[in-house]
This record gives structure tokens, sequence and C-alpha cells, in this order.
């Protein structure tokens, strides 16, 4: 093989370019160290007269050309079975937040250059597309590959902070923002005050109840499989029976046909998704603080009433849900005590008076249902 690529949400080429400058070689340039299309660099270092070869394509110049890789990109990752499902996801999203791409290609085996090509991912925040089949980190760690094996497992989505025009704020936003800091700093959590503001209640728009309802009562049959209560053949037949299949997802189709313990266990977690959308649908009552895991043993109006009771009735007493004002308000406060649960596990930091697993199914399941960048339930990303 004797070409790779590196992917980025950093359009800083002069990075890239002083990555390569200080290389013991012979660079020619097109173009100027800040903004260049092509680079070459001849060197003896290991055949004689070897020569890599660097283009780059972006966002910004070549349009949609560069979206439509991307989004191949993105499918070709989606489509890959494995366990490790989320990091899965953060790859996804991050490949969505890609801007610029860098196409190497060596006059022999890619192998030669390894080194130089992972000092210049270092240099432009960059991820590794190796042998068309393993995307790498920066520090050469495996991330996914075409047989659904990973290095890591706790992979977070490296995403641009976006800014913000003040002037643009509304004042539900200031307000919540500063609401959430004020309650996570009461709580002694960590909170970092550069993040953005978490959208208007008036420019969101929210799942209908009919569509919370339809999600929970697949989320209800599918939870009961995950906890081994109902069999794969037990709930094939549920949905069958009452035509449900419409609204189970693609993971949650394979997970059924392929129940692998790593799967199941991160099936149950789901519990907390349930929980949260009963809450949406007014089912419950209040949403407690997320430090301890839920109950669904104390829900009366749960979606599953048993083999032979199918959703209808559930689906159809969901007349209203919370207001947008209560919604954003909960999402606003999960999405900055997620990123002090990140922020913790990265640093391999103790985290008090909060449970990671149950934040991390509210922010999934908010984002959501706030239609948080028009990503289907299989695809949420939860960023921070």
């Amino acid at each position: 093989m004797n070409s790779c690529t590196i992917f980025s949400s950093n359009p800083d080429l002069l990075s890239g370019f002083l990555a390569l400058d200080n290389k013991n070689g012979n660079i020619q340039l097109d173009g100027q160290p800040d903004n260049w299309k092509s680079l070459s660099i001849e060197t003896t270092r290991a055949y004689p007269k070897a020569t890599l070869t660097v283009s780059n394509k972006s966002s910004s110049r070549e349009g949609v050309d560069f979206n439509n890789m991307i989004m191949g990109m993105f499918h070709f990752f989606q489509n890959i079975p494995t366990p490790n499902t989320e990091v899965q996801s953060q790859i996804l999203t991050q490949i969505q937040h890609f801007h610029v791409a860098y196409g190497f290609v060596a006059s022999t085996e890619i192998d030669v250059f390894k080194d130089w090509v992972f000092e210049f991912a270092k240099a432009v925040d960059g991820f590794v597309f190796w042998n068309g089949h393993s995307l790498f980190n920066s520090e050469e760690e495996l991330l996914l590959n075409t047989q659904g094996i990973s290095q890591v497992n706790d992979f977070v989505a490296q995403i641009p902070s976006p800014k913000e025009n003040l002037e643009d704020l509304s004042a539900d936003q200031i307000a919540r923002k500063k609401q959430s800091e004020k309650e996570i700093t009461e709580r002694k959590l960590k909170v970092n005050t550069h993040l953005p503001h978490t959208k208007s209640e008036q420019d969101i728009i929210l799942k209908s109840p009919t569509e919370i309802a339809q999600r929970c009562a697949i989320l209800a049959a599918v939870n009961l499989f995950a906890f081994e209560n109902i069999n794969q053949e037990e709930i094939t037949a549920y949905f069958d029976k009452f035509h449900l299949w419409n609204w189970v997802t693609e993971k949650e189709k394979f997970f059924i046909k392929n129940p692998s313990p790593e799967i199941r266990r991160m099936e149950t977690w789901k519990a907390e998704s349930i929980w949260i959308l009963l809450w949406l649908l007014k089912k419950i009552d209040r949403l407690d603080f997320p430090n301890n895991l839920c109950n669904l043993n104390e829900i009366e109006s749960y979606p599953f009433k048993g083999m032979s009771e199918g959703p209808e009735n559930f689906i159809a007493s969901a007349k209203e849900m919370r207001s947008a004002k209560e919604i954003m308000d909960t999402l606003d406060l999960i999405y900055r005590i997620h990123w002090a649960c990140v922020d913790a596990r990265l640093k391999n930091e103790p985290i008090n008076d909060v449970h990671p697993g149950v934040v991390y199914e509210r922010h999934y399941t908010l984002n959501w249902v706030t239609n948080y960048r028009e990503q289907d339930w299989d695809n949420i990303s939860t960023d921070t």
C-alpha cells in the first residue's frame, strides 16, 4: 500500500507544512506555507530518492465534492458491525466535523513514511485512515477497523467549540446557562464556563408525543430482551404480532439477531432512556439529579404490558409532553454535567454526586428529542 489519508477538523495548513519542513529532505511546495494545495518531499532515508507527496482538500474549497467524500466515509464506518458502539458513535460524530483531508502518496510503501504521517497528524489534530480499512488517532491507537476491532474504550469526538456572537443570544439562553452553572457549582462539580450556550427554546424542533411514545415502546421491549426477561423468539414474535418492526432501528435489529454479552450490557443502559422518555410524556412526575440508577419497576404506565398486549393504548395516551422550557433547562444542565464527567474520565479523576452512565443516557435521549443535528436514534452525538 503506498497511500493513506489524514482527516482533520483543523484547517491549519501551516502546521502541516511545518511538520514536514523540518525533515531531512528537499521539500517542494505548491502555494504558500499557510495556503498550499500540495507539497512533495524527497528523501534518501530508506530508499534512494523516495518521495512523499501530500495534497489537501477542504470543505470550503471543494464544497459538495468534499461533503460527498465525508458522507461516504460516514457510511463506511456506520456499517461496520462492532460491539463497541459507543466508540463507533463518537467516530461518526468526529467524521461529521472533518473539514480538511490530506492525501499522502509515497513512491514506495507508505510504511516507510509512517512516523512522518503520524507526526503530521499530531500537528493538525488529525486522524489517520490507514490501508483503506483502519482509523487511528494521532497517538497510533486503533479507533476502529473493518473487523469491528477498537483498541480504545473512551474515545470522545474532538469538536471545535463554535464561536458565539453574544448579541445573537436570547434571554432564555443566557439565563439557562447561568442557572445550570450555578447548580453545578453548588454540587461541587467542575464547571467549564467556555462551553457554548444551548439553543433557545424558541428555536428547537421537538419530537412529538407520539414519536416519543413509539420510541419508548420499542425500548421497553428491547430492554426486557437485554435483561433476558424475554428471549429472542419472544421479542421477534412480539414485534411481528403488533407490526412494530418499522419503529425498530437497524442497531436494535442487529442486537436481536446477534445478542452478544457486550451489546446486551450496553442495551441495559437504555432503561435510563426509557425513564426520561416517560418523564417527557408526564408519566413520571419529576426527574431527580442524575446520581442514581432508575427503577422501572416503579412505573405504573409502562409501555410493555406482556406478550399478549401491544403498545397501542400506551401510544394513544401520549397526548401531551413537557414544555420546551423544561426540556431545554434539563438538556442544558445535563450537557454541562456530561462535560464534567468526560473531563474527569480523561484525567482519571474521581467525580462525586453524579452517575456518568445516567448522565450519558439522558444527554443521548434529550439530543434525540430536540432533533440535535437531525440525527437518528442509532447515531446520536453527545458532544461536550
